[in-house]
């Protein structure tokens, strides 16, 4: 069984040299919302929730995540990756409906399947969890292409372990 202990969500912002006109409006700086939850073990995968509009679209998913979709999450158990995001999908239906918000609630449970189902596949098939400060204070998995001017065996962990786990 996979259990959810614990969901975190950052927006950030990286303001752009200069706006960029897209067919929904004027971007001034391109946002993302990355999502981090973790299992009863300390284990832990990312994921990222899309984000670019509206413009206060990023906090919003953040918001929405925090107060609507993680407290039906935590402390729940599932046999398989996939059976949280049925799960989701079925408890907050009325939600997003009622509210007019189904593309937002959608784009939550997505973030939140992509990044439960990566660090699902890390830990089962990866013999090489490896992790890196990039971007600074959060610690992601490096995918091995990812690291070919850099030497591997400094990131990776003995032989025989698998996924991925919190640096202390």
């Amino acid at each position: 069984m996979i259990g959810v202990a614990r969901i975190q969500a950052w927006s950030f912002r990286c303001p752009t040299p200069k706006p960029v006109a897209t067919s929904f409006g004027i971007m001034c700086d391109r946002p993302a919302v990355l999502v981090r939850i973790e299992d009863h073990d300390g284990a832990f995968g990312w994921g990222e929730i899309w984000a670019n509009w509206p413009a206060a679209g990023a906090e919003h998913r953040v918001r929405l995540l925090e107060m609507d979709i993680a407290p039906l999450l935590v402390g729940t158990r599932a046999q398989r990756p996939e059976d949280f995001f049925h799960r989701l999908e079925q408890q907050t239906q009325i939600r997003a409906t009622q509210c007019g918000e189904i593309g937002p609630f959608n784009q939550v449970i997505a973030g939140l399947d992509i990044d439960y189902g990566t660090w699902r596949r890390a830990v089962q098939d990866c013999p090489c969890g490896a992790l890196s400060t990039a971007p600074p204070q959060i610690r992601c998995l490096l995918m091995p292409a990812a690291f070919k001017s850099q030497k591997p065996q400094k990131f990776c962990r003995a032989p025989g372990q698998k996924g991925i786990r919190p640096s202390n």
